[in-house]
């Protein structure tokens, strides 16, 4: 078995030996310093320009359109069952009438002339009472202007579709109106030219360019005289929802004048 080795004389053999190496280094020179860094060049003088950011334009705003204004389509005339269209004798004017209704129209032939013949009645319900007057006049004379300025008197416009082609008359609508009157609220519908939101006599309802000098076809009382008087607006209001003046509104929806050839 070999010996173990000493420990201690290796650690003193190793300490002569380290001696003049110490020695040595001591004696070394000492390294010269490093070059000190360059200096950082200067925010003047030769440094490059920025390049300038470009601004960004702003994005346009949509300016909203408006809608477009709605305008009222024609009224739409349904069939009714039994319902028959009555045709006046010059064969130009036409309406439709529930079963039972009458249409009572006399024609004159004024001074032997057939150009001025006019033709005037009245449309009468099953029970014989007047519901509308009709009259189409060619034989001079003048029915009724609106003639501005007046006083317009107060006024409620409850209906107003236009005719559309079925008239040819420009601008003609199937208006109602209630408006005051010396003797109550006084309620005239009827096909009209008259523009019943701004007409200075709301009352006037007619046609004036179809070939006749004037053409009335309207609602009126029971006496087939006038157009019919109620006590109030509210009474007024009352009988255009009636079942009595949804017929009137339906015969002067079916309403057709042709133009003269």
């Amino acid at each position: 078995m070999r010996p173990p080795r000493d420990r201690t004389a290796r650690a003193l053999r190793s300490a002569a030996l380290l001696l003049p190496l110490l020695v040595l280094a001591g004696c070394a020179p000492s390294p010269a310093p490093a070059d000190s860094a360059p200096p950082a060049p200067s925010a003047t003088g030769d440094a490059p320009t920025p390049t300038p950011v470009p601004t960004a334009m702003p994005t346009p705003t949509a300016t909203p359109t408006p809608p477009p204004t709605a305008t009222p389509a024609p009224p739409v005339v349904t069939a009714s069952p039994g319902w028959q269209r009555y045709a006046a004798p010059d064969g130009r004017t036409s309406w439709r009438m529930p079963p039972g209704w009458t249409a009572d129209i006399t024609t004159e032939v004024v001074e032997g002339n057939p150009v001025w013949t006019d033709h005037r009645g009245l449309v009468r319900d099953e029970t014989g009472t007047p519901m509308l007057r009709f009259e189409a006049v060619a034989s001079g004379g003048q029915y009724a202007t609106d003639y501005t300025p007046c006083t317009r008197p107060a006024t409620e416009v409850l209906d107003a579709a236009p005719m559309g082609a079925a008239v040819a008359s420009a601008g003609a609508a199937r208006v109602a109106v209630a408006y005051e009157g010396s003797s109550g609220v006084i309620f005239a519908a009827g096909i009209s030219q008259n523009d019943p939101h701004g007409a200075c006599e709301p009352g006037i309802i007619a046609l004036y360019d179809v070939g006749y000098d004037y053409l009335v076809f309207e609602i009126v009382d029971d006496a087939g005289l006038a157009a019919p008087v109620f006590g109030s607006f509210d009474a007024a209001r009352a009988y255009a929802e009636t079942d009595e003046y949804r017929a009137i509104r339906d015969v002067l929806d079916s309403f057709e004048v042709v133009a003269r050839s």
